[in-house]
């Protein structure tokens, strides 16, 4: 997902590159001053704006979202004005269920864990998660290039899962707090947000 959409959109893709990249470029800054922080290109992501990052010649990723809907959705006018998203953006990048944060944090755990493997986390700043790159080739290029063997390249991707489903999984999620925008209401809210949808979506999510 890119920031391209067919049609008129209420939001102007130009400005949400540019805060996007404004965002990164200064949590960058924030993480390594003076280190003369490059950011590249953009990169395919549906949540969040993802784009490569470098560091003193080192390769990063960095993600940024907005406001837990699509791109695209943004773009539309599903959270409303450009005005309207960017006065939700701020408390939103500091609240516990921004999902970067959330994911910086599953990740550093699952680093712990030692399985399965996950890209390093590099940084997490003003809403900005900044990854390392991984070297050798992603699921889907191992598919592309073999795809008789489906089935074991899944299943090793399952089995690899399966420590989370003990006890260190366990401790693990005793400790975590409820994510509010994963609420069967706030999902529905959040798609079929709309000047007919909204009320009756949410009326049949309590319902």
């Amino acid at each position: 997902m890119t920031l391209t959409t067919s049609g008129e959109t209420t939001v102007s893709a130009p400005l949400l590159y540019e805060a996007s990249r404004r965002a990164i470029a200064q949590a960058a800054e924030d993480l390594w001053p003076g280190r003369g922080a490059v950011l590249g290109p953009q990169f395919p992501g549906v949540t969040s704006y993802v784009c490569q990052v470098l560091v003193d010649g080192q390769e990063l990723y960095a993600k940024y979202p907005w406001l837990s809907s699509s791109l695209v959705s943004i773009l539309r006018g599903a959270r409303g004005t450009w005005a309207d998203v960017k006065e939700a953006q701020e408390p939103y990048v500091k609240s516990v269920d921004l999902v970067t944060r959330r994911e910086y944090q599953h990740l550093e755990f699952l680093q712990r864990l030692r399985r399965p493997r996950v890209c390093e986390t590099a940084g997490f700043r003003g809403g900005v998660l900044f990854t390392r790159a991984v070297a050798g080739p992603t699921v889907a290029e191992e598919l592309a290039v073999r795809p008789w063997d489906t089935a074991p390249l899944l299943d090793s991707v399952l089995l690899s899962l399966r420590e989370l489903h003990g006890e260190e999984g366990a401790r693990y999620l005793r400790q975590a707090w409820p994510i509010n925008e994963r609420s069967v209401v706030d999902v529905f809210a959040r798609k079929f947000r709309g000047p007919v949808l909204r009320g009756a979506g949410a009326g049949q999510a309590r319902g």
